[in-house]
């Protein structure tokens, strides 16, 4: 079952490969209406970041597919390119005016703009973006403010337009990652960074008051050190965390804008087994959420809310080395994790645990709506160049966003469910003391509909049931499945080959099907995203 459109997703099951064994008796999922919060809509958005690819927003598949997916928000006109953009003209700015403030982006400036040359007739306009938004249903947008080589007088006349026009007009970005080494010749510290920010927001507010302007603070790389793991996160002389404590100390902005890439570590990833991988990244959720909303909510204050605007885990090819049979080295060919059915697991579990923590995160966009190596919802077939009018494919996580958008259509507010009966799990690495239970879920309850998902980190199939209140007992089971956890992770070199980035146009095998189920007595099944509808 590929196409979703006409569904109403209630439950997402999702169920993973492990070395644990079967849990004996069913694992029950309670859902306690009286713990009910009301929850953001925008924590499932996309950054478009459309500048730098060979199709774009006038590009009718990339019109359906955005629709299709469900995404709620956009981010324009993206990252890193937002720094160096005009919005009026929808290109960038002049090189000379770059190469004054930043010189080390010039080259990386010059290929963006040829590629708008070569495929967008020179720009991407903000009249663009919003057609695009129309056609494709979403109603929100985040605008990224250009503080680096843009002015004060260029972000107001962006608000002062945007009103003028009925165009969405809330949410507005301070930039992007100025914490970064490439912006030291401008901005060596947040102080810096903090004098011009304040300059652009105060001409905002000249125009309108009530407006949402997000700072940039610093992901706090203490906090996930590269070799995975997380260290003190109040070390005083790490310059990410000096960078955060500037800004705490300032109030003229309304939330935190951070950015989420989780680590591939740099040693031990590639021995490890395909369950361990995946256990490694389920456990880094677990760790990350906690210590992050307790570090920003300590440092800004509880009024601040967190405005997650990239996360994703990014898409690094792989070489691993195993042992076969315990002797021999085999060397398996590079693959991308970000291809794999873990990954749209992955993705699930960060929505699950941003909604766990919805009093302090207002927004969240995946990186990207659509780029290539398997990191975006959808992608041109490889070579871009060559299939960006014509051939497109959807990634796992295409499908984990629309399934969450059925769930969030039908609801106004979120539980986080109660777990019994599951194992006990343990992660990899860096994480191979966190552990975390085989199930998580959380509900979302409506007027008329509800949904839950429902998250089964095991590769066996599990018992399950739902206990709410009057819940129905019957109801439809839709499952997403695949052969392997990981594609081409732990398997021999000969099949490992097919997933490798020179075939960069192969789409896992995922699999769909529909089952008949009770809801108070169902299997949920290994290796699997699955949705209850009742």
């Amino acid at each position: 079952m590929k196409n979703f459109k006409n569904i109403f997703f209630l439950v997402i099951l999702f169920s993973v490969n492990s070395v644990f064994t079967q849990s004996p008796g069913p694992v029950k999922i309670t859902i306690n209406k009286t713990a009910a919060v009301k929850y953001s809509k925008n924590l499932l958005g996309a950054n478009s970041h459309f500048g730098q690819r060979p199709y774009g927003y006038k590009n009718p598949e990339c019109i359906n597919l955005t629709g299709e997916s469900g995404v709620t928000m956009l981010r324009y006109p993206g990252g890193t390119l937002a720094n160096y953009f005009d919005w009026e003209n929808g290109c960038f700015l002049p090189l000379e005016k770059i190469k004054s403030i930043n010189p080390s982006m010039t080259e990386k400036v010059v290929n963006w703009q040829e590629t708008l040359d070569k495929y967008h007739q020179g720009r991407e306009t903000l009249a663009d973006h919003i057609e695009f938004m129309k056609k494709t249903g979403v109603a929100q947008s985040s605008w990224v403010l250009n503080i680096l080589t843009g002015s004060p007088e260029m972000s107001a006349a962006w608000l002062k337009h945007n009103l003028a026009e009925n165009y969405p007009a809330d949410y507005w970005e301070l930039g992007n990652e100025y914490y970064l080494k490439g912006y030291k010749e401008k901005y060596p510290d947040s102080t810096a960074y903090l004098l011009d920010a304040k300059k652009h927001a105060l001409a905002m507010r000249a125009i309108k008051k009530n407006i949402q302007i997000g700072i940039v603070a610093s992901p706090a790389r203490s906090l996930e050190n590269m070799e995975g793991g997380f260290e003190n996160i109040w070390i005083s002389e790490n310059p990410d965390v000096q960078w955060n404590i500037a800004l705490s100390k300032d109030k003229f902005y309304d939330a935190i804008i951070v950015h989420d890439y989780a680590v591939t570590p740099v040693t031990g990833f590639n021995k490890l087994t395909e369950d361990e991988a995946h256990a490694y990244f389920m456990a880094r959720n677990m760790e990350y959420f906690p210590k992050m909303t307790a570090y920003y909510t300590e440092l800004f204050g509880k009024d601040k809310p967190i405005w997650l605007t990239e996360y994703n885990i990014h898409p690094v090819p792989f070489t691993q080395t195993m042992k076969k049979n315990g002797s021999e080295n085999l060397e398996i060919s590079k693959f991308y994790y970000t291809k794999s059915l873990s990954h749209g697991m992955y993705i699930a579990d960060w929505l699950l645990s941003a909604l766990g923590y919805c009093g302090r995160i207002e927004m969240a966009h995946i990186h990207v709506l659509s780029a290539p190596f398997y990191w975006g919802l959808f992608q041109a077939a490889m070579p871009e160049e060559e299939n960006a009018e014509k051939a497109f494919i959807k990634n796992i996580g295409f499908y984990i966003m629309q399934f969450f958008s059925e769930a969030f259509k039908k609801s106004s507010d979120v539980i986080i469910c109660t777990i019994s009966g599951s194992k006990n799990m343990k992660g990899a690495l860096s994480y191979k003391n966190t552990e975390f239970k085989s199930v998580r879920a959380a509900a979302f309850i409506g007027s008329s509909k509800s949904a839950v998902i429902i998250i089964n980190k095991d590769k066996n199939d599990t018992a399950a049931l739902l206990d709410m209140p009057d819940i129905p007992r019957q109801a439809e089971m839709h499952i997403i499945t695949s052969d392997h956890l990981i594609e081409g992770f732990g398997q021999e070199k000969s099949e490992a080959a097919k997933y490798g980035p020179s075939d960069s146009g192969y789409t896992p095998s995922f699999i769909f099907k529909n089952e008949k189920i009770d809801t108070r007595n169902f299997i949920l099944p290994g290796k699997s995203v699955c949705l209850i509808l009742f």
